[in-house]
């Protein structure tokens, strides 16, 4: 948080951007599986080039993995993890296009909110064990991440001469159709001003000037205040605010603007700065042309996990 005659808001980049496996180096100390942990090790591949879906998936689930983390001034605690935060070094090329696999579908797998949820409340209050990372990877290892996952690992098994000869067959995301006026609010609610809180003493009076964030891909989002949204929508809205550079950058460059706006700095009560500066940073990003051409390549690039498509943008 930053005082306000400083004019820098502090920005909250939250768990979901990068994900259930994103973590901090700088606060968060991690102790790694033991070495016996290790339940579903694929076999090294033969000579051959066709590779059975026991072993492709084998290759996957290494690279999911159960993990102490303590974070500082935290109590430890177990968390499910996949991808490079498993830190896992390959030692096959099936291997290592599983990797190239996990690491193209991050940036959707993160909106899979309710497989997170699974995993993490599979690990709440256990300890580690080969039974507890199986479980695990049983969880993520089905869909929707293999709907994401599957493609991806096909394609990069096949620019090493590898072929999955029964790896199971999964189907693109079913094609909605949106226009900008109606998709634009669900990429803001994910580019959310926090409340606005003044710190006050035991009698009320302010002890300091009103803190300020934001929050990005947060679990603290707009989406609790919209009417019935509609979750292919909501989930679309977290993929183009989590990946796009453009409606980052532009939401931390308007959010500065606006807690400078003396407008801003003339209204007396929290609620009223914390509806200032949604309603303004979100109409401003709804009319940004820049952010709306981003969010249709974003759309494009994840059709096949999405299937979602503007009215304005390109056929994909």
């Amino acid at each position: 948080m930053q005082r306000m005659d400083r004019l820098v808001p502090a920005l909250t980049l939250t768990l979901a951007c990068g994900g259930a496996a994103t973590r901090s180096a700088a606060t968060t100390s991690v102790s790694p599986p033991a070495a016996s942990a290790n339940p579903s090790t694929p076999r090294a591949e033969s000579s051959s080039a066709d590779i059975s879906w026991r072993d492709a998936r084998a290759a996957l689930a290494a690279f999911i993995c159960v993990r102490d983390f303590a974070a500082e001034g935290q109590p430890p605690r177990v968390l499910p993890v996949y991808g490079e935060n498993c830190e896992h070094e390959p030692r096959s090329p099936l291997e290592r296009a599983a990797q190239r696999a996990w690491a193209d579908a991050k940036p959707v797998l993160s909106s899979w909110r309710e497989t997170h949820r699974a995993a993490q409340e599979a690990v709440r209050e256990a300890e580690l064990s080969d039974a507890l990372t199986v479980h695990v990877r049983d969880i993520y290892l089905q869909d929707p991440f293999l709907r994401s996952l599957v493609p991806r690992l096909t394609r990069a098994m096949a620019a090493d001469g590898l072929r999955c000869v029964d790896c199971p067959e999964v189907h693109a995301a079913t094609a909605t159709r949106s226009d900008w006026a109606e998709f634009a609010p669900y990429i803001t609610a994910h580019l959310w001003p926090r409340d606005v809180i003044t710190p006050r003493d035991e009698h009320g009076e302010p002890t300091g000037a009103p803190r300020y964030s934001m929050a990005i891909c947060g679990g603290l989002n707009g989406v609790s205040e919209m009417s019935s949204p509609t979750p292919a929508l909501v989930r679309a809205g977290f993929v183009v605010a989590a990946n796009s550079e453009v409606a980052v950058q532009r939401a931390f460059t308007r959010f500065q603007e606006l807690v400078a706006d003396p407008a801003f700095k003339s209204l007396e009560r929290d609620d009223e700065r914390t509806a200032f500066l949604r309603e303004r940073l979100a109409r401003s990003l709804t009319n940004d042309e820049a952010l709306r051409a981003d969010a249709c390549a974003q759309l494009a690039t994840f059709y096949a996990d999405l299937g979602l498509t503007l009215a304005e943008c390109p056929a994909p």
